[in-house]
């Protein structure tokens, strides 16, 4: 891959960088995501610049710098718009839909600070420095690392939004920086945090305040557990109480009509009693009334069978 590097770039652009190696590459303003270190990203990109941009980065065979936005609202952001901590990303598929949009899978290759900003006419470019990680081979920073899966994936468990099959792809990685960025870009939290995890630099750093952002995380995720547990389970009790209501009711409704049977059977039998009948008839009509109480009765017993 050609690269034009700094010593064929003008002698006001080289002022105080003359010990460090600058290469510039085209650069795509990102909106509302931040990409980390070997991470492969699907993006959709219909600005012109960068439309233009990834145009230029195919036909020279270069590969890009892909910088977050400061504020996502901004259409075309100016170099104080954009985080200057990036990375350096190569094109591994790009497809132009009908639309004029592109859509590109990238994979991120390293942490780049961007040093300056060379807008041209069609696309803009920048000057970038490469950012080596820091305190990597550190055995307390291995130690946090292997942790920091561990608590990763009480995190998982506990929210479902991201993709399980990230744990198995941590558990093949060794590299602690590698660890750390993987978890960050999986991490539901805002661009702000992100792109603090981007610019961190010391991988013992890094891990720690990853550790800490998970834990409150994972707290966050409980207390919300907790309380819906507790909405439902009181929504079920208000749900079995009402439907309990619904049954005393009829239950009382029922009860109301027996004691309405009740009254006038005895109402009859009071009336009986005062009639002037003869023995065999006061006897016929008191069995009458037997046959009735029991037909009542019956039919109150099959209504709650």
């Amino acid at each position: 891959m050609t690269e034009k590097k700094s010593e064929n770039l003008p002698a006001e652009t080289l002022d105080g960088m003359e010990e460090i190696k600058y290469s510039f590459y085209p650069l795509i303003p990102l909106r509302d995501i931040v990409i980390f270190p070997k991470v492969v990203v699907p993006l959709f990109v219909g600005r012109h610049k960068s439309v233009k941009a990834i145009e230029y980065a195919k036909e020279n065979d270069k590969e890009l710098v892909l910088a977050t936005q400061i504020d996502s609202t901004v259409n075309d952001p100016t170099s104080d718009q954009i985080y200057d901590i990036a990375v350096k990303a190569k094109i591994i598929q790009s497809v132009k839909l009908p639309d004029g949009t592109l859509k590109i899978l990238v994979e991120a290759i390293e942490r780049v600070k961007i040093a300056q900003h060379l807008e041209e006419e069609q696309y803009n470019l920048v000057l970038v420095e490469s950012l080596p990680n820091e305190n990597t081979e550190n055995i307390k920073v291995k130690a946090q690392a292997r942790a920091l899966i561990t608590k990763f994936e009480d995190y998982v468990k506990l929210n479902s939004k991201v993709n399980h099959e990230v744990i198995q792809s941590l558990d093949s990685i060794t590299d602690p920086s590698h660890i750390c960025d993987l978890v960050a870009s999986n991490l539901q939290i805002d661009v702000k945090k992100k792109q603090e995890f981007l610019s961190m630099i010391d991988v013992k750093e890094r891990s720690t305040k990853l550790l800490e952002t998970i834990q409150y995380e994972i707290n966050v995720l409980e207390t919300e557990q907790h309380i819906r547990n507790e909405v439902k389970s009181q929504m079920e009790k208000n749900q079995r109480e009402y439907f309990l209501n619904e049954q005393l009711k009829v239950i009382n409704k029922e009860l109301g009509n027996q004691e309405d049977i009740k009254s006038e059977l005895s109402e009859i039998e009071y009336k009986i009693s005062k009639l002037k009948l003869s023995k065999d008839a006061r006897d016929k009509a008191k069995d009458e009334v037997k046959k009735l109480k029991m037909m009542k009765k019956e039919k109150s017993l099959k209504s709650y069978s």
